[in-house]
């Protein structure tokens, strides 16, 4: 099954929770390479450390580059990996979400947040003991925006990692504790 997507002159596709946050359990590629999509008030988990796809998280496509996810705004919405090494939440803006790993794991390589988009947004966000970098742009060379206000906790790689042809990136006022690579890893700077 693929996801349709929104656009810039129909709209964006709205999947907001209500009288509470109802819980979606997903395997990955729930919703691969989608735009324009908008999801508020959810909570996303893997089943478990052993089924299903293990590269992409709620909104994949992010880190190899293969996803349009420019259009994709996430709001309040928790995404627990449950030991997976993908990717916990890919859009261009993330606000007050939460992304953690309760089933531990080795140190991998899918981050907790993924940005793409010249200006891509993550802010109040809470990110804790995700397998790869909690917050990062993409590896295919995406570019960043804001950085700001988010509690970063117990990555398995970097708390912040921008790389790629990156540029414009603001990283601001951001809580970062016990990361086993760098609390801020640069790559790639061009001035």
């Amino acid at each position: 099954w693929t996801a349709p997507n929104g656009s810039a002159a129909a709209g964006r596709i709205a999947l907001i929770g209500y009288n509470g946050r109802p819980l979606i359990k997903h395997c990955g590629l729930l919703l691969l390479s989608v735009a324009y999509w908008y999801l508020e008030n959810l909570k996303f988990m893997h089943p478990n450390s052993t089924q299903g796809y293990t590269t992409y998280g709620v909104i994949g496509g992010i880190i190899d580059g293969t996803g349009p996810i420019l259009y994709n705004s996430i709001k309040n919405v928790i995404s627990d990996l449950n030991g997976r090494d993908g990717v916990g939440l890919g859009a261009a803006v993330v606000i007050n979400c939460e992304v953690r790993n309760t089933g531990g794991g080795a140190a991998g390589t899918g981050a907790g947040i993924g940005l793409d988009g010249y200006s891509g947004i993550t802010f109040g966000n809470y990110v804790d003991s995700v397998r790869g970098d909690c917050i990062c742009d993409t590896t295919a060379g995406g570019v960043m925006g804001n950085i700001t206000n988010n509690i970063i906790r117990s990555p398995g790689r970097d708390g912040i990692r921008v790389s790629g042809d990156t540029f414009g990136a603001s990283i601001i006022s951001n809580t970062i504790n016990g990361c086993t690579g760098d609390a801020i890893h640069v790559t790639d700077a061009t001035a």
